[in-house]
């Protein structure tokens, strides 16, 4: 074994075999400040449990472990690293020497969840010739260990808010962006309450304080969804070390506070959720309360979609239709407080789905459609093991509160879309509940083109030079709904541009250069005149014809790269005006052709035909 031991700072070196370190017995001695490697490769499991320590409840597993007998040469606040490349690597300190040693009180574990970061622990209070025994190694069995590095240095001060006592002052809407390294846990309990019953491991640990003070009366949100998974929050009503913990305890979504007078002071101490040290984000700002948590106010999708919803606030409705297949595993909960203060299981309800949320589509088609809820974008609560909580999906037929089951499934990351089988017109209920989430709700169908309200006028049209014709034919609905609707032109001739033309009617047969205007006035264009004109990009069709004849999009506004995807804002003055559930609108296809050269190269034009378009 070779090893070196150093008061001048930072030394390396291999320890080779790593089996030489593989018990609390034969722990390397080092001391003072510095990095030392290590190898865990193949150390295998020491099974080290402390007697009376302590040390078993937290995490007993440590595979492929290795052990340090430290030495501190001044007293002072050290952190410990063990900068392990291998995902979950935990480190623990021990009061004493080699096995006779003891956990380390409340600062004696912590492990990296995620790959590529470092295992961190503090002692405070170390008095110069104390001993610590240092173990670290695999948090869960089967993960192998292998190079790293210990390193020994002073902790940094801690943050000024590391105290209840200390809070930093936040009021009105407000945004904080906080992070816990380098602070202390300090067991803030929220005065006569008790803010964190599961202070040792599930967090907020290694806390940090802010004060904030309602400048307005009404309610409020705070909001940590854009922080890291690892975080956990408390509230506690009122100032300093004297607030009194209220709920949510230990949440890490969005919380409603109702009634906040102007004045009133909430006390957030923001942590990490088991042990860990990370950085989060807090946003306060009103609340404006959820207007479609009843089948009686369903919000209307419009269009294609995908729609956003937001069920922050929502009630439990205990809807239920008469059917309780519509609720699955999710339902015999009851909740006493609408924003989950305490929920209980409870047989004898009828199943509702809680913090629910409505919705009606009308189906533009016969078909299988998928109904999911889209990852990117969304925001989800974490549950305790810094999963993200999902969401559950009911579907119902007939779109109010006398519709009958279709029946649910869960939704969110990770989960298969809800399939199910819809009728052409009419009208469905979509129920979305589960915890405070926010994201995009997503329906597909399943096979095929939905193409019922497309029809083919002004046909056939008039040829362009090379002696073919233009047609919208290969236009189809690839989503239903306004919005969805996606027009192609092919049968051109190659390198000459063109845009879309739409109208209300088609039955007109005006002779223009080479081709027949078939669009009734008013027409509007999309072209990137009109696009600029009314800020709006998604109007602009402009294309070019490839080598195939097929219209290339040059805008960015296809979804396959050619042709247009019409969007819901019509291109016209003045502007604001959309294209409706119900409407039909005739579009044509209007294109540079050079059949008139010479005398003007590129002076002549020409049309497809009209494809006619009723929107579901």
């Amino acid at each position: 074994m070779i090893h070196c031991v150093t008061k001048l700072g930072c030394v390396a070196f291999l320890i080779s075999p790593a089996l030489a370190q593989n018990e609390c017995a034969t722990a390397v001695p080092i001391q003072g400040l510095g990095t030392w490697s290590y190898d865990r490769t193949g150390a295998g499991d020491s099974d080290f449990v402390t007697s009376g320590g302590g040390c078993s409840h937290l995490l007993q597993v440590s595979d492929d472990d290795v052990f340090f007998s430290w030495t501190a040469e001044v007293t002072g606040a050290y952190l410990f690293t063990a900068a392990d490349p291998a995902e979950d690597t935990q480190i623990r300190l021990f009061s004493g020497l080699g096995c006779s040693g003891f956990c380390y009180p409340f600062q004696s574990l912590h492990f990296n969840d995620v790959l590529g970061t470092w295992a961190a622990v503090d002692a405070f209070f170390v008095d110069a010739g104390d001993v610590l025994t240092i173990q670290i190694g695999s948090k869960d069995e089967g993960v192998a260990g292998g190079l790293g590095d210990l390193i020994v240095e002073m902790r940094p001060p801690m943050p000024a808010n590391n105290s209840c006592s200390t809070a930093i002052q936040v009021s009105g809407t407000v945004a904080i962006d906080w992070s816990n390294l380098w602070a202390s846990s300090t067991s803030f309990q929220g005065g006569a309450g008790f803010c964190n019953p599961s202070y040792l491991w599930d967090g907020p640990t290694w806390d940090v304080f802010y004060q904030w003070t309602a400048t307005e009366s009404g309610d409020f949100v705070i909001d940590t969804t854009r922080s890291l998974e690892a975080i956990k929050i408390n509230l506690a009503e009122g100032a300093g070390c004297t607030a009194t913990c209220m709920t949510p305890l230990n949440f890490s979504a969005r919380h409603v506070i109702e009634g906040v007078e102007a004045g009133d002071q909430i006390l957030l101490q923001c942590g990490g959720r088991r042990r860990q040290i990370t950085n989060g984000h807090i946003e306060i700002y009103p609340y404006v309360g959820t207007t479609h948590d009843d089948c009686s106010s369903a919000e209307q999708l419009a269009g294609s979609g995908p729609w956003a919803f937001d069920n922050l606030g929502a009630g439990t409705s205990y809807f239920d239709a008469g059917d309780s297949n519509c609720h699955g595993s999710h339902g015999g909960v009851y909740c006493y407080s609408e924003l989950w203060e305490i929920c209980v299981y409870d047989p004898d309800i009828s199943n509702p789905e809680e913090f629910d949320t409505f919705h009606t589509w009308t189906a533009p088609c016969d078909g299988t459609y998928d109904l999911s809820i889209g990852t990117d974008q969304v925001q989800f609560n974490y549950n305790d093991s810094g999963m993200p909580w999902g969401a559950a999906v009911s579907v119902y037929a007939g779109g109010d509160c006398l519709s009958t089951c279709i029946g649910s499934a869960d939704a969110g990351p990770g989960e298969p879309p809800f399939t199910f089988t819809a009728v052409g017109g009419q009208s469905y209920l979509i129920q979305v509940a589960n915890e405070f989430i926010q994201g995009e709700l997503h329906l597909d169908r399943q096979a095929g083109l939905c193409n019922d309200g497309l029809s083919i006028t002004c046909d056939p049209p008039l040829a362009h030079y090379l002696g073919g014709s233009v047609t919208l034919e290969a236009s189809s609905f690839l989503s239903p709904g306004v919005g969805g609707l996606h027009v192609e032109a092919t049968g051109g001739p190659p390198n000459e541009f063109g845009f879309f033309l739409i109208a209300p009617t088609a039955t007109s047969s005006l002779s223009v250069f080479n081709g027949t205007l078939c669009l009734d006035a008013p027409l509007g264009r999309y072209n990137n005149k009109i696009a600029g004109n009314q800020s709006l990009p998604q109007l602009n069709s402009v294309g070019l014809f490839d080598g195939s004849g097929v219209l290339q999009n040059l805008a960015g506004t296809s979804t396959s790269g050619s042709g247009f995807d019409v969007p819901v804002e019509l291109p016209y003055s003045p502007t604001g005006q959309v294209i409706a559930p119900g409407d039909t609108w005739a579009i044509q296809l209007w294109y540079r052709d050079r059949i008139g050269m010479p005398p003007t190269p590129g002076s002549s034009a020409n049309f497809s035909n009209v494809l006619l378009a009723t929107f579901p």
